[in-house]
């Protein structure tokens, strides 16, 4: 009895574990522990007393989310087929925070298409129906977003659409799509000497956020305050508003990278941080200062945005690369009184060091003032470099730069192709706009190297300069007005005076027509080896757009081969030494190996201009292959090939015909030459000039040993396909798991019926 009750024992754990077995291999079962990550799902027909984490069950509002504590790892997913009207704000106080490798997300579900996503209507808000609008820094207090997530590190919001549209064309309020902000909730000393900038630097520095990520949203239409447009405080007194409206802003001592994002209709800025100067001890003076150690802003999309499309502000080693900005500074209402715009860029730096532009395209700012270009350092941005970007059409010019506080800022390998507008106004028509606040001399005049211009017919100055400017720093540029114009080189902003640059260099430039640099220098400044010819491009009429590709995040350089100087062009090695015009903290931090195009520099001797010359094609000596050929048809009259087996022959005729054919083509490179002279030499050796003698082994084939590589390659990879196409052992172990799990179970089920029937019969 004892034995026969062991063996039920020992049955009935086969049976469990042939169970749980085939449960393995056939599911995984969703069994969340505390310790796992959460999904937390969010849709319209959702109830928020739902206690299940599934897609089944899903909360409703926002308010529940809002009152949530979220952990590492956790995601937050709405449906994609939702809209929630109203704010989401989060606090990572309050709803949690994430880790370095496990962040919280912010997200959609039921995405399918990738491009649907759940909308989040912030319908307008007011700074009054925001909790922080209590805030100890002014203006800070006043921004209000459809979006907000204050205090927090490691969190993600990705794949949301947000809108933040007041339908009543009131504009009194500084709104925003997604704001991100880092708060100082102890007050800052009044004073404004040492001691009190010191002690404002740490409670600064002890409001360092890090780990934002904003990524693969859509952002679009928000009616933001423009710059000049007042705004109510909580006293109801009327304030500026500033630039702290916009699509996507983050305030405050934060890392964060936004990238992947689609920006459109957005009122004032689109994508920006440090909106507010007031975050900065001491304000923009305090110049020294960094606000945030790292910003990236990659592969974003930027379209109408009234004011600025991207700024970098207070930021040490930030980054914008692979983003396109169309029609910034776009809005009629964003004009002053004067009917001119005001100070609006493309995509800029300001307040920072060590950060660099590249591989962006800035095209169709339609409005313009003292700015309205593509590009600007602007005050007390110093170190940072603009290159490989790609600028067009913007009315306000390429590029303007403030020389407060600056040192060793580049330009170097970017293009500009019909850059400014018609304007009358000497201070409005510029290609570059020299702004000096303060007089720091040389230094203050970033190094613009290796920059092609293509000069549009609109242009009348190269230059505006407001007078404080005394040097210049413009080596290895080429700038060519295909239509002929002869703009002057540099102005005052009142037209009426030419402003002499007393130091520095204008030197291993070409300009051309010749006129374009006309007399804007004294002596001291050196403008020797300019070139005064044709730069011999190809057709620069052609305004390629549309350059970056978002699903990618590259740049589409091959079309702009146009700008390239052909083979032979006079500005090929006529540079000055990139090596020697480099500052030193720029070489450290910013090496650079290759031109716009991506080809190699040569260092000591560059082309001029953004693009390294075509190399002059290498002639292919065709001599020897020639004089093998004349020998082959020779050898065709006599016994050699006459007699020589029809195998042997076919071959010969073969590799004859392809050499022939070779000798005329016109874009043949020697190695293939040098390769088909060989083949002629082994068939000519291959002819014995008599018939095969039975069982003597015929020369080498060169066609037919062709064939057979190619047989052998083939079968090579048809067995390879063919082992894809078989699991290996532990794969079919792991995919015949439910089956042995199931036969396993179904023998156990058997044995325990035969069991009873023997003891039944015992």
């Amino acid at each position: 009895m004892k034995t026969s009750k062991t063996i039920r024992v020992g049955l009935l754990v086969l049976l469990a574990l042939s169970v749980g077995l085939f449960v393995a291999a056939s599911g995984k079962v969703n069994r969340l522990s505390a310790a796992e990550n959460r999904i937390f799902y969010i849709a319209n027909n959702g109830n928020d007393n739902n206690d299940v984490m599934s897609v089944d069950h899903p909360w409703r509002s926002l308010a529940k989310v809002m009152a949530t504590k979220f952990q590492p790892g956790d995601q937050i997913l709405f449906d994609a087929n939702g809209i929630w009207n109203g704010q989401l704000i989060l606090d990572g106080t309050k709803n949690g925070e994430g880790s370095a490798s496990e962040p919280i997300v912010i997200g959609s579900y039921h995405q399918g298409d990738v491009r649907k996503k759940a909308i989040i209507n912030g319908m307008g808000t007011t700074a009054n129906q925001s909790p922080y609008h209590h805030r100890n820094l002014s203006n800070i207090n006043l921004m209000t977003g459809a979006v907000e997530l204050w205090n927090a590190n490691h969190w993600t919001i990705s794949n949301i659409e947000v809108t933040n549209f007041s339908n009543d064309g009131n504009r009194q309020a500084m709104r925003i799509g997604i704001l991100v902000a880092s708060d100082i909730n102890v007050p800052y000393p009044s004073g404004t000497d040492a001691a009190s900038i010191q002690q404002k630097l740490a409670i600064f520095k002890a409001s360092h956020r890090t780990g934002i990520n904003i990524r693969n949203n859509n952002v679009h239409h928000v009616d933001g305050a423009y710059q000049s447009d007042p705004v109510p405080d909580q006293t109801g007194k009327m304030v500026p508003s500033g630039k702290n409206s916009g699509g996507i802003i983050i305030v405050g001592n934060t890392d964060v990278t936004a990238e992947n994002n689609v920006i459109t209709d957005v009122s004032n800025e689109g994508l920006r941080n440090d909106a507010n100067a007031s975050v900065l001890p001491g304000g923009w003076d305090q110049y020294s200062f960094r606000a945030s150690a790292h910003t990236a802003f990659r592969n974003n999309y930027i379209r109408n945005s009234a004011g600025d499309g991207i700024v970098i502000s207070s930021s040490e080693n930030g980054t914008a690369e692979y983003n396109t900005v169309e029609a910034a500074n776009n809005m009629p209402e964003s004009k002053n009184e004067s009917g001119a715009s005001k100070n609006f860029a493309g995509l800029w730096f300001m307040g920072g060091e060590y950060n660099l532009a590249q591989y962006n395209e800035v095209f169709g700012i339609p409005n313009h003032y003292l700015d309205g270009a593509a590009f600007d350092f602007d005050g007390f941005a110093s170190k940072g470099v603009y290159q490989y970007n790609y600028s067009h059409d913007n009315s306000g010019g390429f590029t303007l730069f403030m020389g407060d506080h600056q040192t060793d800022n580049v330009f170097r390998y970017n293009l500009s192709v019909n850059d400014v507008s018609d304007l009358p106004s000497p201070a409005l028509n510029h290609l570059i706009f020299v702004v000096s606040g303060k007089n720091d001399g040389i230094a203050g005049f970033p190094l613009f190297h290796n920059n092609t211009f293509i000069v549009g017919k609109a242009v009348k100055n190269l230059m505006v300069s407001n007078n404080g400017q005394t040097g210049i720093r413009f080596v290895n540029n080429l700038v060519y007005a295909p239509a002929g114009n002869t703009p002057k080189f540099v102005v005052n902003q009142a037209g009426n005076k030419r402003p002499l640059f007393a130091e520095g260099n204008l030197d291993h430039n070409l300009f051309y027509p010749q006129a374009l640099l006309d007399q804007s220098h004294t002596d001291a400044v050196d403008v020797s080896d300019n070139l005064f010819v044709d730069p011999q491009l190809g057709d620069v009429t052609a305004k390629p757009s549309g350059l970056i590709n978002h699903n990618t995040g590259s740049m589409s350089v091959e079309s702009l081969g146009s700008f390239i100087p052909i083979a032979g062009s006079p500005v090929a090695n006529a540079g000055r030494s990139v090596a020697e015009l480099t500052p030193a903290a720029i070489q450290a931090k910013f090496p650079i190996t290759q031109d716009f195009s991506g080809k190699p520099i040569n260092f000591e001797r560059p082309t001029i201009g953004a693009f390294e010359a075509t190399k002059p094609t290498i002639p292919v000596q065709k001599g020897e292959l020639k004089t093998v050929i004349d020998q082959a048809l020779a050898v065709k009259e006599k016994a050699k090939y006459l007699k020589a087996s029809s195998d042997n022959k076919a071959a010969f005729d073969q590799i004859l015909a392809k050499a022939q054919s070779l000798l005329t083509n016109q874009i043949a490179d020697q190695l293939t030459v040098n390769n088909m002279v060989s083949a002629l030499r082994r068939a000519l050796e291959a002819l014995d000039g008599k018939d095969d003698v039975p069982g003597t082994p015929s020369k080498p084939d060169p066609e037919k040993m062709m064939k057979s590589e190619t047989l052998v390659k083939k079968k090579q990879h048809s067995e390879a396909d063919q082992s894809k196409a078989f699991p290996k052992t532990g794969e079919m172990m792991m995919n015949s798991l439910p089956i042995i799990g199931l036969v396993a179970l179904i023998v156990c089920g058997f044995g325990v019926i035969g069991w009873r029937k023997y003891v039944a019969n015992k």
